[in-house]
């Protein structure tokens, strides 16, 4: 009787351990609801930073899209790769914000519109690459 209660026992913390599930979440990407479809949708973005005035390019500065970000080069380029679980739609925006203080100017935070083509080819759901955001000196 005594096996037969400790062997039951086992079966059920067994069963309850390799039951349990732990989830680490990768960078942006949300805990999945288990019993609904979950899909994600790749966007490929690039584009260039630049002075409104000058049109010179401004290094140093963040570029934000959808959580994800990047800090553009001396040629004022940047490139986001961004995981979403749904598409943007109309209200896409890539935002530029000026972090470096005064180091090479110093600019107002910038918005740009972005309306990103489904990709013909290649691994990415959406692609742009021209994304112009010009920034006004402070």
């Amino acid at each position: 009787m005594k096996k037969r209660i400790l062997k039951g026992l086992s079966v059920l913390l067994g069963t309850a351990v390799a039951c349990e599930t732990y989830y680490e979440p990768a960078y942006g990407v949300p805990e999945p609801d288990y019993g609904t479809s979950y899909m994600q949708f790749r966007y490929d973005l690039q584009g260039t930073v630049t002075d409104a005035g000058t049109g010179d390019p401004i290094p140093d500065a963040k570029v934000v899209f959808e959580g994800s970000s990047d800090t553009t080069k001396a040629d004022g380029s940047w490139s986001i790769e961004a995981w979403l679980g749904d598409p943007c739609g109309d209200d896409c925006q890539v935002v530029a914000q000026d972090v470096d203080g005064d180091d090479n100017g110093s600019y107002q935070d910038s918005t740009a519109d972005i309306d990103p083509q489904a990709a013909d080819t290649g691994d990415a759901d959406f692609v742009q690459h021209d994304i112009a955001i010009e920034m006004e000196p402070n």
